[in-house]
């Protein structure tokens, strides 16, 4: 993609809303795009961009932007060369991170006042991320220049993004104190040879190595809780210190491990500090030493998630003494295809690593794959004798796999009552050693690795660690989710066939009554009845789960193309419900069951479109299959076409009645925001005829929806 690519219209696309932050350079507002009410942050510049020093500033921070592309660096949304006020002033669009800077984070633990999440698991992902992503950008020969906690940003699950790299800063000079401020602040974290060669300088005299310095601090900061701090009497006095190799106390730290790591990145001379590949490699073999407490299941995941799926990669991470869970973790990132191409023999050759190391779950895999000739050979009887394997350490998905086979084997044989006496006999011998939980630990259990639960991705276990299988359930079992779909009613005029319920339907979905307060990963369309005035039935949207059991049915169902199934599946690849985010992945799932005319579908997908969530931004592809939701009856794609019918933008043609009737559509839905446009429109005859009806009858309905 061009610069070009990037230029959006800020004024026309976006809504100004609070201001999130200030500083010397910039205000950072929060803004919604008008088009689906996603939020992003918005950087105004304080400077006029008709300057050319500005114009070359900004353009080299975009084109670094536009190129870094990791999951730990803040990602690139888009440019203005105006203000909200039209103005002359460049805004810089990026992703919103509504947990803040690790300089805020720090300053709350030092108060006592840090976030439940900030344990020791979340402070090791932090220093994980930071080297991964600043290894990105020097392979690919970025420096920061700035790395400072200020310029690490966290999202909702606090995982760290790297912002504010690679450029020169140019700020108000009328803002002396502020810049005074922000002096003193990046002054700790600049190398000696940064200092020497002037802050302001061309950067030649020193190579990345000063962001190996700046790392140092950030890392000492985080493993000895204090803010690193070198006595002196002014700023010479400072800088003149740093250059001569004075350092924060080093005997805050809690081990030698951590001691000798931190003191390696501020070595005064630069060819003696590590690389942030070095780091990486450090970080792979000694890294639990560094502090204590670390959950290893939730780091490998993140590092799963980040990190490029290679040979090389694989090797290194694989300990000496053959680590299990890393074992089967690249079994199935190679089996799904998560950060590497699906290579099934891969796949293949790592589930039995992880089987010949008692992995249960790899044993039923291997069973499998081996049963139905799953990118190898088929060998039905090797997949028995993998299943008997795993049943004899306690797999209830291989004792299931097991016995159906020996049941087949009793029908054929001329010994069947022999054979029958062999099932027994098995039945029993697994019930001794593995006896069921209890219903109520079960239930415990269950509540605690839900994804509706807010600890469950704090607790989450590894699929080598689960008890029950609950990740490994057979795609002859039915699905049991929490799911009502809601009677739609949509415009008159609007042709719509009903809803068609996917090829399994009796088997796929067990319909099941919801608890108001139930969260999920994310929403669907559920019919809940209230109690509201006589002349007023409400229906309203309300989330629902899938149960962690159902995760391998789903995507069984999926590959087998069902559009229910792809859908449900395709929402776990973009929301990493119960199994590895993957955007790329869920597009093509959810563009799959988009084209089997799944509704809700449509509209995801669309909205991935217009996002460029996972995959090339297409505005007018995503319109299109939004429009084509609103007409199959999806609640927030009734919604988002009206206020493009009413706004005249983005390719629809304007038209206020037709709006009106969508936004009714989607108010009969209880969607909230419809209800309030729809009861303006009726009071002002907006496109529509006033009627004092509708517009007592939606009044009542806008008041029984506040309530809930």
């Amino acid at each position: 993609m061009t610069l070009r690519d990037y230029l959006v219209d800020l004024r026309e696309e976006y809504n100004l809303k609070e201001l999130l932050g200030n500083g010397t350079y910039g205000n950072v507002h929060l803004i919604e795009r008008k088009c689906d009410n996603a939020l992003f942050a918005g950087k105004l510049s304080k400077q006029n961009c008709k300057l050319a020093a500005i114009q070359k500033s900004l353009f080299a921070e975009i084109e670094i932007l536009s190129k870094a592309d990791h999951p730990a660096i803040l990602k690139f949304i888009g440019f203005s060369m105006f203000d909200f006020d039209y103005d002359p002033r460049a805004t810089i669009i990026v992703e919103y991170l509504p947990n803040g800077t690790l300089e805020a984070i720090l300053k709350n633990e030092r108060l006592g006042k840090s976030p439940p999440e900030w344990n020791n698991t979340q402070k090791y992902i932090c220093i994980l991320g930071i080297i991964l992503g600043m290894k990105y950008l020097h392979n690919n020969n970025i420096s920061h220049r700035d790395l400072k906690p200020a310029n690490i940003m966290f999202d909702e699950n606090y995982r760290p993004k790297i912002c504010d790299f690679g450029t020169s800063k140019y700020y108000d000079s009328s803002d002396v104190s502020k810049l005074m401020e922000t002096f003193v602040g990046s002054l700790l974290y600049m190398a000696p040879e940064q200092i020497d060669s002037g802050s302001c300088g061309d950067g030649l005299s020193y190579n990345n190595k000063i962001d190996v310095y700046a790392f140092s601090l950030i890392l000492y900061e985080i493993l000895s809780g204090v803010k690193p701090f070198i006595k002196s009497s002014c700023l010479y006095h400072l800088s003149q210190q740093i250059v001569s190799g004075v350092r924060p106390d080093i005997s805050l730290l809690q081990n030698e491990f951590q001691k000798e790591l931190v003191s390696s990145c501020w070595e005064k001379e630069p060819e003696n500090r590590p690389s942030f590949d070095q780091l990486f490699e450090e970080m792979l073999r000694n890294g639990i030493n560094l502090m204590p407490d670390i959950n290893e299941s939730e780091v490998l995941q993140y590092l799963f998630e980040t990190e490029k799926l290679t040979p090389e990669f694989i090797e290194k991470i694989l300990k000496s003494e053959e680590d299990k869970d890393i074992c089967y973790q690249v079994a199935k990132s190679y089996y799904y295809g998560w950060n590497v191409n699906v290579d099934k023999r891969e796949a293949f050759k790592y589930f039995k690593r992880a089987a010949e190391l008692n992995v249960r779950n790899g044993y039923y895999r291997l069973c499998q794959m081996l049963s139905n000739g799953d990118g190898v050979a088929q060998n039905k009887q090797e997949g028995i004798e993998m299943a008997k394997k795993g049943a004899e350490l306690g797999s209830e998905s291989c004792k299931r796999f097991y016995i159906n086979a020996l049941e087949i084997d009793a029908d054929t044989t001329d010994h069947k009552l022999e054979a029958r006496e062999k099932i027994e006999k098995f039945k029993e011998w697994f019930k001794k050693n593995y006896p069921k939980k209890s219903k109520k630990s079960k239930k415990r259990h269950t509540l605690r690795h839900s994804p509706s639960n807010p600890l469950y991705h704090s607790t989450k276990i590894t699929d080598s660690e689960a008890s029950d299988d609950s990740y490994e359930i057979e795609p002859n079992q039915i699905i049991q989710m929490s799911r009502k779909r809601s009677q739609i009613s949509t415009p008159a005029d609007i042709p719509r066939p009903p809803p068609k319920a996917p090829a399994h339907a009796p088997d796929l979905i067990h319909e099941t009554q919801i608890e108001p307060k139930v969260e999920s990963k994310f929403e669907r369309n559920v019919e809940h009845e209230l109690k509201p005035t006589p002349a007023v039935r409400v229906v309203i949207r309300k989330p629902f789960e899938i149960n962690p059991g159902d995760y391998t049915t789903i995507r069984h169902r999926a590959f087998s193309k069902e559009p229910e199934a792809m859908y449900l599946y395709g929402m776990m690849l973009k929301n990493g419900t119960g199994v590895m985010k993957n955007l790329n992945e869920a597009a093509n799932y959810l563009k799959n069951a988009a084209e089997a005319n799944h509704a809700d579908a449509m509209y995801a997908y669309g909205m991935m479109l217009c996002k460029g969530e996972g995959i090339k931004a297409d505005y007018p592809a995503g319109i299109a299959y939004i429009t084509k939701a609103a007409e199959n009856g999806n609640v927030d794609a009734l919604f988002e076409h009206a206020k493009n019918l009413y706004n005249g933008q983005y390719g629809v043609k304007q038209s206020k009645s037709e709006a009106g009737k969508f936004f009714k559509a989607a108010a009969d839905q209880g969607h909230k925001m419809a209800v309030n446009k729809y009861i303006l429109m009726l009071k002002s005859g907006d496109g529509i005829q006033r009627n004092e009806v509708e517009l007592e009858y939606y009044t009542q309905l806008q008041a029984e929806l506040q309530k809930v």
